[in-house]
């Protein structure tokens, strides 16, 4: 067993030094919610560089950039020099873009690829139905799409897809190869791709597979309980004879089945990898005992888990409260006067360490109007971002045709945006050109002579100069070195765009909002230089299309002391000193589908990682009826709510529940929230 320093072994406990200590060959860490999963990563990278380990050998593999930039800070706060930096830590997507810009030339794409986001699929999926001269009615974008990651991510062939209707089923392969190549026309990956190519070329090239596993000798994976097909094969490849493969997460918070986790990798790591090491984390450092003993006595009722038991000396704290509202108004209204209760009340909490969490997003309109009506600041996670907004997203548009000259679905967005005289029939034009063509890119369409005999001369001459400043900039950015914030201001000025917003938008301020909202794209470029001096303007676009729910939030106040409101989905590796879940009724959570689909195993789950996200206290409500596709419906209560041992709660109604806050409190949380 290598040595552990003094230091790593005073700052962790008996379960967790067993964990860190081991530092070769396959190892599972099953970590509870709240066990300290991350200081047990951070320390054993840690102790492995050491004890001799190359930090540029290490591979440390996350499902969020917050996780990664975690780790990453405790580790450089751990560990003297850079060796922190010469870690990989990211998101399996991010890794598999660093990888695929150096060897996805085999495949035939070029490593200035760019990474197509959702708009850019749902366009390019759209034309390929088109393509395959099927009616959109028949092959819904949307829903060919989510069969094309399926089918990615299982690494199956598209005659696999499981389509009840019979038309579809019939076109769907030749859509799939279609949108595929229309891709590769484009020199643009979609976001399975960044690992299924990843796999496809270790297995097919031997000298790349091991070069791979040369470079990268120690694997170590996130939430592991949450990885897929493609993720556990392209573990499996690099981990090699050698196996230095350490796992760390919980089966007890498997909760992405619906988009291809497969809980069955965590629950048979050790019939997968021979002589694997198993270690329980079952110390809670978190939330109070009852708190603990309530999640435990919930989870236990699911079959398919290892047996673990959290506890905690922390000790017993509040029973967890139970509430019925009449209404969901009601209960929302109960909501807010819950949270000024308890800030402005005995416990005296900041608004930043409350959460309301729901099952389904719908579910905030109601708790938003009351939190609005009551002036408590909240914030939004994984909602509509910054980065959605249209602005934006043609801003970003512009920027990506100068990378990626081959980028058509960037291009199309963007040459009527501002209106410069390139109608649909101009447009029709470009794109009659383009199939004729073949591989040559619309932007050096614009600029050829029958492009320009095929419009007006207004639209030619606009064409043209488009196309000039577009291969201006091009140039610009891939001489090195260059400050990118600036020139990409210089370029949307030029090319017309930020002057064109004001002719989009007459209304004066709705104009500024917007141009402010550019401005600070171009100022997200300058932080991100900041951070990472070399970096080019292909860096900053990937970084921005591998950004992920914990990189979106929206204020409703600027104040970063807020509630925050998210689904228990987005929740998931957070916690709160308060924590309430709403709309705890049958068909909510459990929602209809997964009692339909007998999945009601992973809804237990989901209730399980609620619960654990609370420290000291967690209050469940519910509304007897509630407005439900237009109709007020009587809601059952949640049977999870009786699957929590009586002697562990409090029930109440919300009418009868809440202590009315006095006249002087009341009057003082309100000037604090005008205020």
């Amino acid at each position: 067993m290598p040595e552990v320093s003094r230091k790593i072994a005073d700052a962790v406990n008996k379960s967790q030094l067993e964990a860190v200590s081991r530092l070769d060959g396959p190892l599972l860490v099953l970590a509870g919610a709240g066990t300290g999963k991350t200081r047990v990563i951070t320390y054993r990278i840690a102790n492995m560089i050491g004890n001799g380990i190359a930090p540029e050998r290490i591979l440390g593999l996350t499902f969020t950039n917050k996780a990664a930039r975690e780790m990453r800070e405790r580790l450089a706060a751990m560990i003297p020099g850079d060796s922190a930096e010469k870690v990989f830590l990211g998101t399996f997507h991010s890794f598999g873009a660093r990888f695929l810009r150096r060897h996805v030339g085999v495949l035939g794409f070029t490593s200035d690829f760019t990474i197509a986001d959702e708009a850019d699929q749902l366009g390019i999926m759209k034309q390929a139905i088109l393509d395959v001269d099927l009616n959109k009615d028949l092959a819904n974008p949307k829903f060919c799409l989510h069969l094309t990651s399926k089918i990615k991510n299982a690494m199956s062939a598209p005659e696999a897809a499981d389509i009840r209707d019979t038309i579809l089923s019939r076109f769907f392969p030749a859509i799939y190869r279609r949108y595929n190549q229309i891709l590769k026309n484009q020199n643009m990956l979609d976001f399975d791709d960044l690992l299924l190519f990843v796999v496809m070329i270790l297995e097919r090239d031997e000298q790349i597979l091991e070069r791979s596993r040369k470079e990268k000798t120690h694997l170590l994976v996130d939430e592991y309980q949450d990885t897929n097909f493609l993720q556990f094969r392209l573990l499996q490849l690099l981990a090699g004879k050698s196996r230095n493969l350490c796992v760390v997460g919980d089966d007890d918070q498997s909760i992405y089945g619906w988009r291809g986790a497969e809980i069955t990798h965590i629950l048979r790591f050790a019939e997968k990898f021979p002589g694997a090491k198993v270690v329980k984390l079952e110390r809670n450092y978190r939330s109070t005992t009852t708190i603990l003993d309530g999640a435990n006595a919930v989870i236990s009722l699911n079959n398919n888990r290892h047996s673990k038991n959290l506890w905690s000396d922390l000790g017993e704290g509040e029973p967890i409260k139970i509430i019925s509202a009449r209404t969901g108004e009601e209960e929302a209204d109960f909501v807010a006067d819950t949270i000024i209760d308890a800030i402005n009340g005995r416990d005296r909490l900041s608004p930043s360490s409350i959460a309301i969490l729901y099952r389904s997003n719908h579910l905030s309109r109601l708790i938003e109007e009351s939190l609005r009506v009551s002036r408590i600041p909240y914030k939004l996670v994984g909602s509509k971002s910054f980065y959605d907004r249209k602005e934006v997203r043609d801003a970003v548009a512009y920027l990506k045709i100068l990378h990626n000259k081959r980028d058509d679905q960037s291009l199309l967005r963007i040459i009527g945006v501002p209106p410069r005289g390139i109608g649909d029939k101009a447009i029709e034009h470009l794109k009659r050109i383009k199939a004729e063509s073949g591989a040559i890119p619309m932007g050096d369409i614009l600029a050829t002579r029958e492009f320009r005999a095929s419009v007006t001369n207004a639209a030619a001459k606009s064409a043209e100069q488009l196309a000039d400043t577009i291969r201006l900039f091009r140039q610009e950015f891939q001489q090195g070195s260059v400050e990118i914030a600036p020139s990409a201001r210089k370029y949307l000025e030029q090319v017309g765009y930020l002057d064109g917003l004001a002719r989009m938008h007459k209304d004066t301020d709705e104009y500024i909002r917007r141009r402010d909202n550019v401005l600070e794209l171009v100022n997200a470029m300058a932080q991100y230089q900041g951070r990472n001096p070399s970096a080019t303007l292909g860096d900053f676009l990937e970084s921005h299309s591998l950004a992920d729910d914990s990189d979106k939030v929206r204020k409703d106040s600027q104040d970063d002391d807020a509630v925050t409101l998210m689904t228990v989905h987005a929740a998931k590796g957070l916690e709160f000193p308060l924590v309430l879940v709403v709309a705890m009724e049958n068909g909510m959570f459990p929602n209809e589908r997964a009692m339909r689909d007998g999945s009601v195993e992973e809804e237990r789950r989901l209730f399980y990682v609620a619960m654990t996200r609370a420290k000291k206290q967690l209050i469940l409500t519910r509304a007897i009826s509630r407005m439900t596709h237009g109709e007020i419906m009587r809601r059952p209560p949640s049977p999870f709510l009786g699957d929590i041992p009586k002697e562990l709660t409090v029930s109440a109604n919300a009418q009868n529940a809440f202590k009315k806050v006095d006249t002087e409190t009341l009057i003082k949380a309100l000037e604090n929230f005008t205020a």
